[in-house]
């Protein structure tokens, strides 16, 4: 009996790294990401995001990856396909980074995400 193999969509691209976003005009990055290159740094850093960033099952991944990947993902909700061939990462790696770090950024900030339960912001 001979396997079948289903088709799969070719990973490709390039991985977001600090080379590639030197490459590209803040617009461009603001386009791509919501933010310029160096609000992204500084969001790493304000955000504590460990660098390398590993998702529950091993995927790690630079923190300037991880968190530009969350950044793409909201910016374009489309499906995972166009995020993998357009940054080089498994759609699996990146439904998780996404997840996880999502996740990540709640726990470690939610003394600040969920301060008002009672108050004016509450509804």
């Amino acid at each position: 009996e001979e396997a079948t193999s289903r088709p799969r969509p070719e990973i490709g691209g390039r991985k977001i790294n600090w080379e590639y976003l030197a490459e590209m005009t803040e617009s461009q990055c603001e386009w791509a990401f919501r933010f310029t290159q160096h609000k992204l740094r500084r969001l790493i850093n304000t955000f504590e995001i460990p660098d390398p960033f590993c998702t529950n099952t091993g995927h790690c991944f630079p923190a300037i990856e991880a968190f530009g990947m969350l950044c793409a993902r909201f910016r374009m909700p489309k499906d995972q396909y166009s995020l993998s061939t357009k940054y080089g990462r498994s759609q699996a790696a990146i439904s998780e980074l996404v997840n996880d770090l999502s996740k990540y950024i709640t726990k470690t900030w939610e003394h600040l995400l969920l301060w008002d339960d009672k108050g004016v912001m509450h509804p």
